[in-house]
């Protein structure tokens, strides 16, 4: 059936077809079928054979877009001329203001300055200046200086760091110990230190020398800032084996009630320790008791080798008309009192007393004391005894007077014994003789050993003794200081 189409080319509104919306769809999407004409109804055939009528064109007249005023575009050119030079001159100023370094780091001890925070030459040095006088700052201090750098009236913050990072250095002191000493202060072993700062020095690892041997302890110095440096300090040890010797030990006989000075002529010696401790243990012996005792003298070293050494204490029951040393001391004062003066020394004392006993003193053989107290009580009552009699004497006023002294007896005798005077003096042991001698007017006064075994006189020398008992006496002679006409020292 044909369809009837109105006037203006629109279907009817009662056609089913004006109320089917439409859907159109954009050309370039719509599927393209083709269609063999042949297949067509006839109808369709003449109208797809009909000439297509196009319509007219219609030319539109299209605005431009975008279209920009005269008058801005003008503003926006010489806007863009002015800021050239701005442009130019920021430029300027970000290139010149790169020339400041802002921290420089300079080691101690040595100097900074203002070039040292310039990398090249500004165009206007004028326009260039700082607050930091260089010349007022302590280059041996380490620090961080803080100052300010203006350049074309821009301000920049800047750093001069003074740092330390050169170590302290120094020389080792080899030394010489025992293995029982402690390690000397580290100070004390290192020496021409040199560092910008002060610097301690003190002991590493140290090490275990109590078997001897050869040593490098670490010494560690360290400056203030805390650079570290390491010295090797040679120590030579020695271990001591060698225990000390004791000498003038003997054996001791006194009368019961008198004391003993077990210290009088006894000398210990070490072949490394200049002061070994001697201890002497008298705790068996009985002063007021008749009997054999002993006695032990303890010698130690520091390193703790020992000696030991026992002599025999005799007591003796008190004889008849024993005279007690209190007495013998009194009368010794009394002598003293009158030739000597607290201002003299101590060889100026022993010379008048030596003298005084030579001179008032008469010798005599018709005596037998049984004591030294006794021989000496004698003779300063009657001015006369024997050689026992005249050493009692010059031991008693050397006990008085506070000098030291003992008893030597000549060893070996044929006829006679003889007993003179060991005296300590200046710390040097010398022999003392106050005995009359035949067809000898003088005395013997501060001898040495070796000058008192040289003496010769009418063919005789009679000073023979038993050393090994005795201390080691002075070897430097002093009989040239003596003036034995006068009894005076020479000045």
């Amino acid at each position: 059936m044909q369809r009837r189409v109105p006037a203006d080319g629109r279907p009817s509104v009662n056609t089913p077809a004006a109320n089917k919306p439409v859907v159109k769809r954009p050309a370039e999407n719509r599927p393209v079928v083709k269609r063999d004409a042949r297949s067509m109804p006839s109808e369709k055939r003449a109208a797809v054979n009909r000439p297509v009528q196009k319509a007219p064109a219609v030319k539109k007249t299209e605005e431009p877009k975008n279209k920009i005023p005269k008058k801005p575009f003008i503003l926006l050119a010489l806007f863009a001329i002015l800021a050239i030079p701005v442009v130019l001159f920021v430029f300027f100023m970000v290139d010149e203001n790169m020339l400041i370094k802002k921290t420089v780091t300079v080691e101690a001890g040595s100097t900074a300055s203002f070039d040292m925070f310039l990398k090249g030459e500004p165009k206007y040095p004028q326009y260039l200046s700082t607050n930091l006088d260089f010349t007022t700052v302590d280059y041996n201090a380490p620090q961080t200086v803080y100052f300010v750098i203006t350049l074309y009236g821009i301000d920049h913050n800047c750093e001069l760091v003074v740092a330390d990072t050169i170590p302290p250095q120094g020389d080792p002191i080899p030394q010489e110990l025992y293995s029982v000493d402690p390690l000397p202060e580290a100070s004390k072993c290192v020496t021409n230190i040199k560092d910008i700062t002060p610097v301690t020095v003190t002991w590493g690892e140290k090490p275990d020398i109590s078997a001897g041997g050869e040593f490098a302890a670490p010494a560690k110095l360290t400056d203030a800032v805390g650079n570290e440096t390491i010295v090797l300090v040679p120590l030579s040890v020695t271990r001591d084996s060698v225990a000390p010797e004791i000498a003038g030990t003997r054996d001791i006989s006194i009368i019961m009630g008198e004391t003993i000075a077990y210290r009088t002529g006894v000398t210990v010696t070490d072949n490394i320790d200049k002061n070994p401790r001697l201890d002497i243990d008298t705790s068996g012996v009985k002063l007021n008791k008749a009997g054999e005792y002993n006695a032990t003298y303890k010698a130690t070293d520091f390193t703790g080798n020992k000696t030991e050494v026992t002599i025999k204490v005799t007591i003796k029951p008190k004889p008849k008309d024993y005279v007690d040393p209190k007495t013998v001391y009194a009368q010794a004062k009394e002598v003293l009192d009158k030739i000597i003066t607290p201002e003299m020394t101590d060889m100026e004392k022993a010379l008048q007393i030596v003298w005084w006993c030579r001179y008032n003193i008469k010798f005599t053989t018709r005596i037998k004391p049984k004591s030294w107290t006794e021989a000496a009580h004698n003779a300063f009552k009657e001015r006369r005894g024997n050689c026992l009699s005249t050493a009692s004497c010059v031991r008693a006023m050397l006990d008085v007077a506070g000098i030291e002294n003992m008893f030597v007896t000549r060893w070996p005798y044929k006829i006679a014994k003889h007993y003179w005077n060991y005296v300590k003096i200046d710390g040097q042991w010398y022999h003392c003789d106050a005995t009359w001698r035949q067809n000898y007017e003088s005395y013997f006064f501060m001898y040495t050993t070796k000058e008192l075994l040289a003496f010769w006189h009418d063919g005789w020398n009679g000073f023979e003794f038993d050393q090994k008992k005795y201390p080691e006496s002075a070897t430097a002679s002093v009989q040239k200081k003596i003036d034995y006409r006068n009894h005076k020292i020479k000045s």
